[in-house]
């Protein structure tokens, strides 16, 4: 037996992994699956249907309690096989019990084989086969679950991601660049350990640009337009963690368009303001002055030239952030994030064999 029975949470998660490894599999359609599993076992009528949220309910982190059988009737569904769909069950059963249990007193969903203690054995060779959506422990944490220390470093190379890409920019291309590339790390962290580290990033960030700018007395023009990382550190966390823009690649792409203009009526306004409407960048102002000659507002040209510069430079860091979460930080990301990166073909059948080939020392079932 593990040395540390997982908790709920634990359960959840690793059920938002096997979902991922499946296919990424809908909601409605895991309950309708189990609905078409009760019925074939001869269940009837009202009883065989279960809601939607009900199954969306197991995903959840933060539940005093999950249906142990439900859990079993959603990994069948997932990956067609019960000796699986048993060993969480009795994964799920621990976890309410808090302490391991003597797994032949734990009745199967079905006639299935039984489970045994050896079975439930987890290999320390095998440990990171918590891939496959099994929620097996390493230490004292969920395999992926960032660590304190993580998070910190996860912080300091996003402040430098933002602050040497800047500083180049900066430095060489002002005149001839318009993007800015000050919020690349601000978008890494924020997707993938949550709004509040990329809030603490950005913050780091602008204090780190404004002592780049003392110098040349550009500090006080980083310092005046700092609502403007902050604002994308809180959209591309809460976007990504609270409210599912990674669930396609549609929503992502228009996660960062949504950034971008946020952070264009907000860098707008400062800048019509605090510095009677100079763009504050050579090559953007050049397009102002550009549009101007042609006929075009400066109110609209300055508001364009940045809408423009804005939703391409935060694209351009939406998608780093994206190929990173979906590389390097796999184990720290959220699994719908990652899944935008690795599109799963007869995942189905992948997650089934997968199972079926399971090594020794990994959830498996005596016949």
């Amino acid at each position: 037996m593990p040395d540390e029975v997982g908790s709920l949470d634990e359960i959840a998660s690793g059920l938002q992994q096997l979902r991922l490894v499946s296919g990424n599999v809908s909601y409605a359609e895991i309950a309708t699956r189990i609905a078409r599993q009760r019925a074939e076992s001869g269940m009837t009528g009202h009883a065989s249907k279960v809601a939607r949220t009900t199954v969306y309910s197991c995903f959840q982190p933060g539940r005093a309690r999950i249906n142990a059988d439900l859990v079993a009737e959603i990994v069948f569904a997932l990956t067609d096989d019960q000796s699986v769909a048993a060993a969480w069950r009795v994964l799920c059963l621990e976890a309410h019990a808090g302490q391991a249990l003597a797994v032949d007193s734990v009745s199967q969903p079905t006639d299935a084989e039984a489970v045994t203690d050896k079975t439930l054995a987890v290999d320390p060779e095998v440990a990171p086969a918590s891939r496959s959506g099994v929620p097996v422990k390493e230490g004292r944490r969920l395999v992926g679950r960032p660590t304190p220390q993580f998070t910190v470093l996860m912080m300091m190379v996003g402040l430098l991601a933002n602050l040497v890409p800047y500083y180049f920019s900066q430095q060489y291309f002002a005149d001839s660049f318009p993007l800015f590339f000050d919020m690349i790390g601000t978008a890494i962290v924020a997707m993938v350990l949550g709004p509040l580290a990329g809030v603490v990033t950005a913050t780091l960030t602008v204090l780190g640009a404004a002592a780049i700018g003392l110098p040349t007395g550009a500090a006080g023009v980083v310092l005046a337009l700092a609502p403007v990382p902050i604002a994308g550190a809180l959209l591309w966390g809460f976007g990504i963690h609270k409210f599912g823009f990674d669930r396609s690649l549609t929503k992502f792409i228009l996660l960062n368009v949504i950034v971008g203009i946020v952070c264009t009526l907000i860098a707008f306004t400062v800048i019509s303001i605090a510095f009677d409407g100079y763009a504050m960048h050579g090559v953007i102002q050049g397009k102002v002055e550009s549009a101007v000659a042609a006929g075009i507002p400066r109110t609209a040209a300055l508001f364009m030239a940045n809408m423009f510069v804005s939703i391409v430079d935060k694209l351009l860091a939406g998608v780093i952030a994206l190929l990173l979460a979906g590389g390097i930080l796999h184990k720290h990301a959220p699994t719908e994030l990652v899944s935008l990166t690795k599109p799963a073909d007869n995942s189905r059948q992948v997650a089934r064999e997968f199972y079926r080939m399971r090594p020794a020392g990994v959830i498996a079932a005596n016949p």
